[in-house]
């Protein structure tokens, strides 16, 4: 019962993804275009999450970018906008007089998600890069690609100025060196490490059907009894 329950709590965080095939479909058939109104939201919301994060880190002293939010939360969305936006104008979807407002925008929403510290969203943004310039390779030009690449220097560059997100990098590089050389201790970068090893392990015992919605908790949960693990949360955190 306990399985079940956990499962379909589960199933509950899918539910808006389930729900946005048929929302997706009846657009489609309504041939409603979209595109340019939520284009326009994304610029808009460079400022914003720029704005909010200056005021949380250099005004109100907070560590890490968050205004209301989880600062994980709020890096991940502001580095989502920004990442929407250079790949609507690298393909084409904006027009030419636009452009400039769109790079404005996610240079802003860029250094939003570094000021919050959330270093799944900077783990993104060169994947993502990467993976987007290599599907758009025959198409990009040089300058375009040059442009890419100051932007993202710039946010690098600027983000240096920050003590606080100079510590949080070097920590993170310190820990997972720890981790890598084989000490387990439990910090954020290992526990995920950890988390994704008994996922591959809980993975290649039941390839096929898996083990249920739900189950990842109780197999964390077995391996902690048996302290045959270090970690001390049951949740999937990464």
């Amino acid at each position: 019962a306990e399985d079940i329950s956990s499962g379909i709590q589960r199933l509950e965080k899918l539910f808006f993804l389930f729900c946005f095939f048929p929302s997706y479909f009846a657009v489609q058939r309504m041939k409603l275009n979209l595109s340019y109104p939520f284009l326009f939201g994304m610029v808009v919301a460079g400022p914003i999450f720029a704005s909010m994060s200056v005021y949380s880190v250099y005004f109100a002293g907070l560590a890490r970018a968050r205004v209301a939010y989880s600062p994980i939360i709020f890096g991940d969305m502001a580095m989502l906008v920004s990442l929407l936006l250079i790949a609507a104008c690298f393909a084409r979807w904006v027009q030419r007089k636009y452009i400039f407002f769109c790079l404005i925008s996610a240079f802003a929403s860029l250094y939003a998600a570094v000021l919050s510290g959330s270093r799944g969203a900077w783990l993104s943004l060169p994947i993502v890069g990467i993976f987007f310039l290599w599907i758009h390779r025959k198409r990009i030009t040089i300058g375009e690609v040059l442009l890419a690449s100051i932007l993202f220097f710039l946010v690098i560059g600027v983000s240096f100025f920050n003590d606080r997100i100079n510590m949080r990098m070097i920590k993170s590089g310190q820990n997972i060196e720890r981790f890598v050389t084989g000490d387990e201790k439990v910090t954020s970068e290992s526990a995920r490490l950890m988390m994704w090893k008994i996922g591959m392990a809980v993975w290649k015992k039941n390839p096929i059907l898996g083990t249920g919605v739900g189950d990842y908790q109780h197999e964390i949960k077995k391996l902690i009894n048996d302290h045959q693990t270090k970690l001390k949360k049951v949740y999937g955190h990464s």
